[in-house]
């Protein structure tokens, strides 16, 4: 798979799923910019929501193709948010130390069968960025409307 299309399908995991979480997507681009391959742009992110957020890139490209290594090194930024986010949770007195990597292995299994749940979506909106390059958030909600 190129780079573009790991890329599309893991920008569009985090699209869609931000989408049926109910927070708004501004944007979703595959053009590189300083560095990053592409970036999904989701408004007022907070609670778990942020790790599953965080893990449907990942998620959504392994849909595509599951034995590719190098969806790996395209998540690693996604897993240190993950990691951070659950810290933030261990902080904040919501779990303990110890209910840490329960928390992402509960959120891991759930992602993972809303991504297969939404392969169609992703995949339409996926197919869209590689098109275009860069979706609006409507654009966005349109795609993944019409395939419902």
């Amino acid at each position: 798979m190129s780079d573009h299309k790991h890329t599309a399908y893991h920008e569009a995991g985090h699209a869609v799923m931000a989408l049926r979480l109910g927070y708004e997507v501004r944007k979703v681009t595959i053009v590189r910019r300083q560095g990053v391959l592409g970036k999904a742009e989701i408004r007022n992110r907070t609670s778990p929501d942020d790790i599953r957020i965080d893990l449907a890139g990942a998620l959504a490209e392994a849909l595509v193709n599951p034995n590719d290594e190098q969806i790996q090194l395209g998540a690693l930024s996604d897993w240190r948010n993950v990691r951070r986010s659950t810290r933030e949770f261990v902080a904040l007195g919501f779990i303990g130390d110890q209910e840490g990597d329960i928390l992402i292995e509960e959120l891991l299994q759930e992602t993972r069968a809303l991504v297969r749940r939404d392969k169609a979506a992703i995949t339409k909106v996926a197919e869209a960025l590689l098109e275009h390059k860069t979706l609006t958030g409507d654009d966005v909600k349109h795609i993944v409307e019409a395939v419902r």
